[in-house]
Order: structure tokens, then sequence, then C-alpha cells
């Protein structure tokens, strides 16, 4: 009696993985599924020629998928690397890649149950969220489309995948979804604040003042703050059309809008943050609004 007891005992071990892998997903465990699967397709692009190019086109299809709520994991996941194999040809990166999946289909559905993501429902696109001090950031910058008020850098779409778009002020004043807003001055300072910034340099005002020592980086790709900044670059505007700089060999750097605005001599101007590839420094200051399109990062 006891040896089937046993057995009886072991097939319901065994058949327990089994079944918590066809629950199905709710709406946050899918939103955060398929964030994680984003950050990792992107890792392993990254390295090869036209990474970019078939990043794009794989979570362009996999945002145009109306066919994942409702499913397992498993089943997402399943969808999801069809796109791959639309895309990719090459056998080696399709195994990379099916890799990385295997992964994520052998962690827990509960891993993905966290609120750490965020999807727009004015386009459908999706932000990886985390808090950081007293604010929750989204860790990517807005894509959100303003028409006149928003452009991608070199108005090349691949880089409003990529890096975000830049926004004029009064387009970053409307383009955060509802329930989040542009970040103020003061919450730029929470988040510096939190990152270990010390209290006498918080209120250090210049262009090219010295403030901070490794916050610049630890809020770049790959630092501990995991909000994962990248080099946007900076447009400017004119009667004669749109200039890019910034994202070139000589001073690459990022620039922020906050909602945070001042009068001098008459004319508005607006704090901003400014990062620069391989810099510790956060720099914090105050110019003209006008005439100039940068990134938007969005706070609750």
């Amino acid at each position: 009696m006891k040896k089937y007891l046993y057995i009886i005992l072991a097939l319901v071990v065994l058949a327990f993985p089994a079944a918590a892998q066809n629950a199905v997903l709710n709406a946050q465990q899918l939103g955060n599924l398929v964030v994680g699967l984003k950050g990792a397709l992107k890792e392993n692009l990254a390295p090869i020629a036209n990474g970019q190019a078939s990043y794009t086109a794989i979570t362009q299809r996999w945002d145009a998928r109306r066919d994942l709520s409702g499913k397992s994991k498993k089943q997402v996941i399943d969808l999801l690397y069809t796109d791959v194999e639309a895309v990719i040809k090459s056998p080696a990166i399709r195994y990379q890649v099916n890799q990385v999946f295997a992964l994520y289909d052998r962690m827990p559905d509960s891993q993905f149950s966290a609120k750490t993501s965020f999807k727009d429902p004015r386009d459908g696109e999706l932000y990886g969220i985390k808090k950081l001090g007293n604010r929750t950031w989204m860790n990517e910058n807005l894509r959100y489309d303003m028409g006149n008020d928003s452009i991608c850098y070199d108005d090349d779409g691949e880089n409003c995948a990529e890096l975000g778009m830049l926004y004029t002020f009064n387009g970053a004043m409307k383009a955060c979804p509802t329930g989040w807003r542009l970040p103020s001055d003061s919450d730029w300072m929470d988040l510096e604040n939190a990152l270990g910034m010390p209290q006498n340099q918080l209120m250090i005002d210049g262009y090219s003042t010295t403030r901070g020592y490794r916050e610049g980086l630890m809020l770049q790709v790959g630092g501990t703050s995991e909000l994962n900044f990248k080099i946007s670059g900076f447009a400017t505007s004119d009667a004669e059309g749109y200039s890019f700089d910034g994202r070139g060999n000589d001073r690459p750097r990022s620039y922020f809008w906050t909602s945070t605005a001042k009068n001098i001599n008459g004319q508005r101007n607006v704090y901003r943050r400014r990062i620069e590839a391989n810099s510790g420094m956060v720099y914090r200051f105050a110019n003209p609004a006008e005439g100039y399109l940068v990134s938007v990062r969005c706070v609750q």
C-alpha cells in the first residue's frame, strides 16, 4: 500500500510544475514578461550587424499582437518566439535567443507579479518602472508622439524606438500619460539624493559646474540605479528646421526636461539635467526653453 502511495505522491509532485506552467497570466504578469523579454532580446541582438533593425522589427510584431491575453507563460513565450523566427534567419542567433527565452520559461509566474512595468494606453507602448527615493520612474525615455512638439533624433524612427522622442518644453509638459508627470527639479533632486549625492551639492546650479561624483554613471545603462539612461542627444530648431547633436564622438550627452521654470529678465528659463558618457556628473542648470527639443522621463 505504501508503495502505491509513494507513486501517487511522485505523480503529484511531477504534475505540479506543469499545472503551474499552464496557469493563465494576469495583465500585470503578461506586461512584465514582455518587458523582460524585450530587454533580453535587445541585449542579445545589440552586438550583431543590423541588431537594432532586427530588434525593432520583432518588437513591432509583438506590439501588434492581440492574441497574448488569456495565455500561459509558455504559450506567450512560444508565440513571441515565432516572431523572432520570422525575422532572424541565422541559426546561431536563433539558438542564442531561444536559450534566453527558455530561462524565462523556467521562471515561476510569481516573479512577474510585481508592478515593474506600465503600458501606455494611448499607444500601447510598454515601459519598465522602478521606485527610487520617494518616486517611481519610467526606466526608458518616453516615446509618445506629440506631433510638431516632438521628433526622433535625426528624424529617424529607429532612433525613437531605441532612444525615445525629443520634445519641446511645451510638448514635454503634456506628453506623460495620465497618472504620470514630467518630473520637477525637486523630483530630480530626490532621485539624486537617493543615489547618494550629498545634500550640499543638490542645489548647485550651473551648466558646467561640477555636481556629484558617480550618480551620472549610476543612472546610465548598466548602472546600479537600473534606470538605464541612454545617451540620446538633443535637437535645436529654428526657421530653417532642425539640427541634431550629442550622439557623435564630440561630447556624447543627453538632456532631460524638468517641469520647473523660472523667469530671468522677462524670459522663461527651465531647469533641466545633463548627463554625459563616461562621466559621473549630473549637471543642473536653467536655460531658455524655446528652440530646444530634449528627452523626457516620466515620474509618479
